[in-house]
């Protein structure tokens, strides 16, 4: 058997300063063998990136390791830092979550890719530029010798991902640890960059760590995989068995937890003959929109309030009709047309999921919703108001019966502030309620999103991710709104704190009865709240339709290929589908 190019054993990261969970990692043992892929799954806290961390000396200075991490023959637990700088990139890379921080701006991406050869060895400025353009290639980014001289800001964000993976390659390292690698990345981009690292793996040999929440990306990548939870592994095993019988109660919870777009034999064959007319058209004005799996159509429910005739139909609560958006160009540059002709509604009590890649005009929608964005061309309906004729006053009280929830609450609430502040703050601005009776509807907020009126004195930062994304929701339902926009809720958020926030949602679209326009690029998730989809790409609506249609028997080769791109929560159908492409 082959020596492990890692080996840790009985890791133990403590933080002697803290009055709660001092012990963040405790007594980790795991091995990483030559050309091998190990994942290190858990949700937040777990102790899977301060593991990493470890193995790379890139621990802060208020923590105290003790075990032993032994990476390809060398001990690393105990080494100064000028020793573990010389480990650093040539036994062990890091690729990081976010390339947009993780790269220079004021720097090309040759230079950087220069400055990580010279930070090794010594090396003329034009053999480190043919370098670098050997590893961009290496990487797949097209025109490597041209794309050489561009600043990260010229790049896309898969591209910029796969240089920051070029980067980890440079001083050809035994292990590339991968530090949720895609967790920014559209769907498409995202299998993109998974297909590299599984090809650089079978090409180089390189053994890879990667760190994910991402169940969908384990059954992808992984060759094994080490679960962890409260600092403590709980299960370590092959992936294909880990899939099809996890033993620890917890595995079985995160697998549980993943969502999944289902699919059906002879998808293709079906949806041919289907009627897919309506697909393009937008819904009727109050259509109720039965989703797959529920009992009744969710469009249905009826907001609070007073009970409308049977039978009558009410107006849509968003109504577009060939929008333009443009953002004007600058230093002479032309304007760039964000949202080109778009006609969508949305109908009250329906949920409709906005879906599409980074640039497809699906914040700028939302942003026109809320009337940030004034459209160019075309007419926008919101609550039965033209958003292109309000005066300020007039548009005040529209956004008034808006709520928004944004995609990382940990930026979104004033850190200075108590939840209770935040969340009575629209109360206060629109002059609803103050004092006592304030407080009072905080509490039933809170109450509403299941979490104790009593986390109204806490702060933000003494809350965890999916505590304080509740915190938002209780905030945007603060003024009974009849539109709830929610752009990207649930990225930031772990799989099992992510399932039961969709949940909550469900249940408080419910008790609500508000219309949503669910923003997201996890197809996956819009499946479980969705009525209705509808599919962007460079500005323009390519499908609209049931979610169950769209979906599962997409018309459009473009919605093909984002369902297509999305990784299945299964290693045995992954690895069919990666034989198939291949």
């Amino acid at each position: 058997m082959a020596t492990p190019v890692l080996s840790v054993r009985e890791l133990t990261v403590e933080f002697p300063a803290a009055v709660v969970h001092p012990r963040a990692v405790d007594n980790v043992s795991f091995e990483v063998a030559p050309g091998e892929i190990v994942a290190l799954v858990g949700e937040s806290g777990s102790g899977k990136t301060l593991t990493a961390k470890a193995v790379l000396g890139l621990l802060p200075d208020t923590a105290r390791a003790t075990g032993s991490i032994d990476l390809a023959g060398q001990q690393v637990l105990g080494l100064d830092e000028k020793a573990l700088r010389s480990v650093r990139g040539s036994r062990a890379a890091m690729v990081f979550q976010e390339p947009s921080t993780a790269l220079n701006p004021v720097e090309t991406v040759g230079w950087q890719i220069g400055e990580a050869l010279r930070a090794h060895r010594k090396v003329k400025r034009a053999d480190a530029r043919r370098r670098a353009v050997e590893l961009l290639e290496l990487v797949g980014i097209p025109e490597p010798q041209k794309r050489v001289g561009y600043y990260p800001h010229q790049l896309s964000g898969g591209q910029k991902q796969r240089v920051v993976i070029a980067l980890a390659l440079a001083n050809e390292p035994d292990l590339i640890i991968a530090d949720e690698p895609t967790t920014a990345l559209d769907v498409t981009v995202q299998a993109e960059i998974l297909g590299l690292l599984h090809d650089l793996r079978d090409r180089l040999g390189r053994a890879v760590l990667i760190i994910t929440h991402n169940m969908g990306v384990v059954a992808d990548l992984a060759d094994r995989v080490v679960v962890l939870r409260s600092g403590r592994v709980v299960e370590t095993s092959p992936v294909l068995e880990l899939f099809a019988r996890p033993q620890a109660d917890y595995t079985r919870e995160l697998l549980a937890a993943v969502p999944r777009v289902p699919t059906t034999s002879k998808a293709d064959g079906e949806a041919s003959g289907d009627d897919d007319s309506a697909r393009s058209q937008p819904a009727k004005p109050g259509a109720a929109v039965k989703r797959s799996g529920s009992a009744e159509p969710r469009g249905a429910v009826e907001p609070r309030g007073a009970a409308e005739p049977q039978g009558a139909v009410r107006p849509p609560v968003v109504d577009f009709r060939d929008v333009v958006v443009e953002y004007p160009g600058r230093l002479g540059r032309p304007a760039f047309t964000a949202v080109d002709g778009v006609t969508l509604s949305l109908a009250p009590g329906e949920v409709l999921g906005l879906v599409g890649e980074s640039g497809s005009g699906k914040t700028t929608l939302g942003r026109v919703v809320v009337g940030l964005l004034r459209p160019k061309a075309g007419r926008a309906e919101v609550l039965g108001a033209d958003l292109g004729k309000l005066s300020a006053g007039a548009l005040r009280e529209v956004r008034a019966r808006i709520g928004l929830v944004f995609q990382d609450p940990a930026t979104t609430l004033d850190p200075r502030r108590t939840v209770g502040d935040a969340v009575g703050e629209p109360l206060e601005v629109h002059g609803r309620a103050q004092g006592r009776q304030a407080r009072a509807r905080v509490a039933a907020l809170l109450e509403s999103v299941q979490l104790p009126a009593s986390y109204a004195d806490r702060r933000p930062a003494e809350l965890s991710g999916g505590q304080r994304q509740r915190a938002g929701l209780a905030r945007a339902l603060a003024l009974d709104p009849q539109l709830l926009v929610a752009d990207e809720p649930t990225s930031a958020l772990d799989v099992s704190v992510q399932a039961a926030v969709l949940r909550l949602f469900r249940d408080l679209q419910e008790q609500y009865g508000f219309a949503c326009l669910f923003i997201s690029h996890d197809l996956a998730v819009v499946d479980e709240v969705a009525d209705r989809v509808a599919v962007l790409r460079h500005g323009r609506v390519v499908e609209v339709g049931p979610a169950a249609d769209v979906l599962r028997r997409p018309s459009a080769d473009y919605t093909r290929r984002l369902v297509d791109a999305i990784p299945v929560p299964d290693p045995a159908v992954q690895r069919a589908r990666r034989a198939l492409a291949g």
